[in-house]
């Protein structure tokens, strides 16, 4: 147990990076990816630095910038992989809810797609070291839970009984039931889903452990009173796992398994059962080398199913129609085989190779939907095979290089319907440089190409060729003042066998360029301007398609600031966005939209337990197209369509303590639309409004040390033209009451979050 989590911190922080740093958020404009943030130790990354500390759950901690701009939309975000691990792999601490992360007015922040991801794969690694770990010393510790959710006319209830019991120092048995029940006002339909799923294990000495796990479920939907489908699962699975070492071959991991499942369903019309029985095997060998390490691991599997059913359908007989039951039976049998050889090899220092080749074949005979003169037992055979080379070089402290290039080819046939021939083959290479030129410059450079031979006995047969580059450069002039520039070029071309049948031949290049620019003259202001600039042509090679020929241009510039001034913080950003779309032989059809917004909140912090926020947004949009005049024959602009919008929304968020918070939210939101002519000017087409007022209350607290509660309340009142009955007034409701008689003593009690 304490190697194999050793070896989970070692490939947690090797994800995390040395240090670490996780990429920011990507700009929701389509630009490069923000500035980088830490996933480190939970400390900051530089000690130098002294940043405010916001909030954490533990795991994930938010500071304030200790330089504007330097973070992701005013946050620094760190995030500890290693005491996450240890938390998910604690029984007593696992379950737990998490704090909320806020900001400093009590706001729920939105995790960065880089921190969430790293959590989520160490979440991955720790549910496959409890999968795979056989606790010795469970103690018998059953948890209940019961939750009650509303949302406007959808009802559920969930309950969960979860035990352990320990059997004897290497044998535990686990069971979990649940039962679920929904209900939804408006349709009238009602849906029940039972499950009972019991998992015993055994360890039979350090490197050999058993699985068996058993599964029944039980799913009914009716609507009124009319059965809709009527569903029952049972499953068996087992799984034998061992380890040895040999002093020749090195490691050697056997698995194997086996998977028994039954189904019985019933609908008004239909009537069945099905039943599959599935072995697998696997055998994986793996050595150390001088300077690398070597593994072959193989895989494979066979599985037999049947399936009988009974369908009620209606014929005409002696020019009558009437219900007859058809009877349908198949037999299926499957095949799959994988074998996979993976080498690593240090060149030099700073250098390492890394080789992967695999094969494998999927053998699928089942019974036809229509009968042919060979009959209904088709064969299905797959066969696939790929090599990959990959390449990671840091010639010296400035220069990274990753490269790898590969190819892959699949073909499959099938016996009876022969059409379905099947054969590709593709092509792969990437090149990644990274290199910091000089102090407070970095270049990055990606070079991509793949090339699809495609094989088919239909149209669709032909070649896919995509080619890619792009150029990322940062640069730090002064203190105050950063350069962020990439540009980026692609081209897909898509060449069809069959010219007559298939006319999708065509060319599609993009080209685009981002510029960046941000300034913080003083510690309470921070502006950056974003531009964007993008062109993509569409040529069709074919004659009959070539006037679908157009080139579409965008132009994007975003200015934005944010202001902190003591409790309160004032944001907003600045929009001018324009797409023009150029036919190359239909100037009839060419385009232009434009859109000019702005987005202004204020945010401020009454006291430490009051806490108010102001948004206010505001979007307006035309769009036309250009003709030429018959007069002058001058090609000219003609608006045919304004849009306005708007929202203004104001919360205030109070906690009275810190396991309650209340919350009142007012939005007003407008949508004008205006047809516009030369004749008749511009005239409002349609108008809407809508005011929604929502109060409420989050409550999650540990009554006991052995229940915890947590409640989400709210109440909804909205009113609009275009506001559906069931969106005028409904309550949002979630109680989870989580009840476990036999926690340990160490567990929290009184206020907090859990």
């Amino acid at each position: 147990m304490k190697r194999g989590v050793a070896f989970a911190l070692l490939v947690i922080l090797a994800l995390a990076g040395s240090g670490t740093r996780a990429t920011g958020q990507t700009d929701s404009s389509g630009g490069s990816a923000a500035d980088s943030t830490a996933g480190g130790n939970g400390a900051p990354a530089d000690s130098a630095v002294v940043r405010a500390l916001l909030s954490t759950d533990g795991a994930v901690t938010v500071f304030e910038e200790a330089t504007p701009g330097e973070g992701i939309e005013g946050f620094w975000w760190e995030y500890d992989p290693t005491s996450d691990l240890t938390r998910l792999l604690d029984k007593d601490l696992r379950d737990d809810p998490l704090e909320p992360l806020t900001d400093a007015y009590g706001f729920d922040l939105v995790m960065p797609d880089s921190i969430r991801a790293l959590r989520d794969s160490v979440t991955a690694v720790a549910d496959s070291i409890r999968s795979a770990t056989i606790e010795l010393e469970t103690s018998f510790d059953p948890k209940m839970k019961s939750r009650y959710t509303e949302r406007k006319d959808d009802y559920e209830l969930f309950n969960e009984f979860v035990s352990p019991i320990p059997l004897t120092r290497r044998t535990t048995l686990s069971t979990r039931v649940t039962d679920t029940q929904r209900y939804n006002q408006s349709t009238d339909k009602i849906r029940e889903d039972r499950n009972l799923s019991s998992t015993f294990t055994f360890r039979y000495s350090e490197g050999v452990s058993t699985t068996l796990t058993a599964n029944h479920s039980q799913s009914q939907q009716s609507r009124g009173t009319v059965l809709e489908n009527d569903t029952g699962d049972t499953t068996v699975n087992g799984r034998a796992q061992a380890r040895y070492q040999n002093g020749v071959l090195g490691n050697l991991d056997f698995s194997a398994g086996m998977a028994l499942s039954t189904r019985d369903y019933k609908t008004p019309r239909t009537t069945g059962s099905s039943g599959s029985f599935r072995p697998d095997w696997g055998l994986k060998i793996s050595r150390p080398l001088p300077r690398g390490n070597a593994s072959l691991d193989y895989s494979g599997s066979i599985s037999r199913g049947t399936r009988e059913e009974t369908r009620q359908e209606n014929q005409l007989v002696d020019s009558v129609l009437v219900e007859v039951d058809v009877e349908t039976n198949t037999n299926d049998s499957d095949r799959d085989d994988k074998l996979s050889l993976i080498g690593t090899y240090e060149v030099a220092e700073g250098w390492q190779l890394r080789s992967t080749s695999s094969a494998g074949r999927q053998r699928r005979q089942f019974i036809a939907q229509s009968d042919s003169i060979a009959g209904r037992q088709e064969t299905r055979d797959a066969t696939d095979g790929s090599t990959q080379l990959n390449l990671d070089a840091k010639p010296n402290s400035r220069l990274n290089i990753r490269a790898s290039a590969g190819i892959t080819g699949r073909k499959t046939e099938y016996d009876l319907e022969t059409a379905k021939f099947a054969k590709t083959i593709r092509k792969d290479a990437d090149t990644d440089i990274q290199y910091d030129a000089w102090t407070g410059a970095a270049f990055t450079i990606k070079l991509q190409r793949s090339a699809e031979d495609r094989n088919f006995l239909t149209a669709q047969s032909g070649n896919v060729d995509k080619q890619s580059a792009s150029l990322d450069y940062k640069q730090k002039i002064t203190q105050n003042v950063d350069l962020h520039g990439g540009y980026f070029l692609s081209l897909d071309s898509f060449a069809f066998d069959d010219v007559v049948q298939n006319t999708g031949d065509r060319d599609l290049l993009t080209e685009r360029g981002t510029f960046t620019v941000r300034y913080n003259p003083y510690s309470i202001l921070s502006t950056s301007i974003k531009m964007d600039v993008r062109e993509t042509q569409s040529i069709n090679i074919h004659p009959q398609k070539s006037g679908d020929n157009k080139t579409d241009f965008t132009y994007l510039i975003t200015p934005s600031y944010t202001v902190r001034l003591g409790d309160g913080n004032i944001n907003g950003e600045f929009t001018a966005d324009s797409r023009y779309s150029v036919f190359d032989f239909d100037e009839e059809r060419n385009s232009l939209s434009r859109r000019f917004g702005t987005r202004q909140r204020w945010q401020h912090a009454v006291s430490s337990r009051l806490s108010t926020e102001l948004l206010g947004t505001f979007d307006f949009t035309d769009e036309g197209s250009f003709t030429r005049s018959e007069v002058d024959n001058i090609r000219r602009y003609s608006k045919s369509r304004e849009i306005h919008r708007f929202r203004v929304e104001a919360v205030v968020q109070y906690s009275p303590t810190p396991w309650l918070r209340s919350r009142f939210v007012y939005r007003r939101d407008g949508d004008d639309n205006y047809s516009v002519s030369v004749d008749d000017g511009k005239s409002l087409t349609t108008s809407s409004r809508t005011d929604e007022l929502t109060g409420g209350f989050t409550l999650k607290r540990r009554v006991l040390k052995t229940i915890q509660l947590d409640l989400d309340l709210s109440r909804t009142e909205k009113a609009g033209d275009r506001v559906t009955d069931v969106d005028r007034s409904f309550f949002v409701i979630k109680a989870v009451l989580e009840y476990q008689p036999f926690k340990a003593p160490k567990a929290r009690q009184g206020g907090g979050n859990g």
